[in-house]
């Protein structure tokens, strides 16, 4: 007779064959796949990491707040620019949604951005956030430009939304400025409680001191060249330095990096009423703090002088906070 089925409930056996008796029923099959809790998002992303956030302040963490996961592409799946696999969710207990996120690759490392989706207690830690990575066959990621309060790719010119002084010029998705030239957010001004960062590349050095080229936080509405300045700024051919003047008795100049001359990094300046933090690819720099509140709003500006020549490829404004959220790798699960 016929041969009785396999597989999940057990099968009705064959009908008889010609002078036999018909097949004995099919044996039950195991049970089914492995259990994950949350529920696994989606089966194409066959890895996934829990990413706690800490709220390391004293202070609650508003929705919405700008978050940074430092990974290392090679440790998690070897993937490339502009890894579109990479992804992050977030379990609210019921349901899981995809989150709008950017990567940074600079410093050695990746960054990947995205938003807060609740708020976190003072000194709490949120770890409702997931990573899925290791999907090949991923298509692109969404825009991660929501991610920011503000975002300019400088892909092309906007006066709308940048004025420009001397020699400034749009190619490759980036904004060149070549000696005695100079850019500024042309409505935005943004006061403490905002950090921006931006991709700079030193094209060419300041040929000799007594020069400058800089990018940052300066004046209202204009482009003069006087403070106040909150600054990564270059004056000597070598390094590029922090800086503040804030024409109210606040005058510093703290650590600096070498020039690295065409090699991109991210600048970052983060505002606050008595303090300032510098960031070099991501990473804390420099820190200076002062007495009085000094609360002025500031435009974004960059400004290359006298033979130097600077390629910024992006400035974008987060939300600032002393320290900043906490995001890191935790447990790691595989889809088999």
């Amino acid at each position: 007779g016929g041969v009785g089925a396999t597989g999940g409930v057990g099968a009705t056996g064959g009908a008889a064959g010609a002078g036999g008796a018909a097949g004995a029923a099919g044996v039950a099959g195991s049970g089914g796949g492995p259990t994950f809790d949350p529920p696994w998002w989606n089966a194409t992303w066959k890895s996934r990491w829990n990413v706690p956030v800490k709220n390391a302040t004293g202070a609650n963490l508003p929705q919405g707040f700008q978050v940074a996961l430092q990974v290392d592409a090679a440790s998690i799946d070897g993937a490339a620019p502009p890894y579109d696999a990479w992804r992050m969710v977030r379990w609210d207990g019921t349901n899981t949604t995809e989150l709008h996120r950017m990567v940074d690759d600079t410093g050695g490392h990746q960054w990947i951005w995205f938003r807060s989706q609740a708020d976190i207690g003072a000194g709490k830690t949120d770890s409702s956030y997931w990573l899925y990575a290791a999907a090949p066959s991923a298509g692109p990621a969404a825009s991660g430009a929501d991610v920011f309060d503000f975002y300019s790719t400088f892909a092309s010119e906007d006066p709308s939304t940048w004025a420009k002084t001397g020699n400034v010029s749009y190619s490759g998705g980036a904004v060149v400025l070549d000696g005695d030239a100079s850019i500024r957010s042309q409505v935005n001004t943004f006061a403490p409680g905002n950090a921006v960062d931006f991709g700079m590349t030193v094209l060419t050095p300041l040929p000799n001191a007594g020069l400058w080229f800089c990018g940052g936080f300066q004046r209202q509405n204009d482009f003069t060249n006087v403070q106040p300045w909150i600054l990564w700024i270059s004056r000597a051919p070598s390094n590029i330095q922090t800086e503040i003047d804030n024409g109210l008795g606040v005058v510093w100049t703290g650590s600096n990096v070498p020039v690295n001359q065409g090699v991109g990094h991210v600048y970052g300046v983060d505002r606050f009423q008595k303090k300032v933090v510098f960031r070099y690819d991501h990473v804390e720099k420099a820190n200076h703090g002062w007495g009085a509140a000094y609360g002025d709003a500031l435009q974004i500006r960059f400004s290359a002088y006298a033979g130097s020549k600077i390629r910024v490829t992006f400035a974008r404004v987060r939300q600032a906070r002393d320290p900043w959220p906490e995001a890191s790798l935790g447990k790691s699960e595989q889809y088999p």
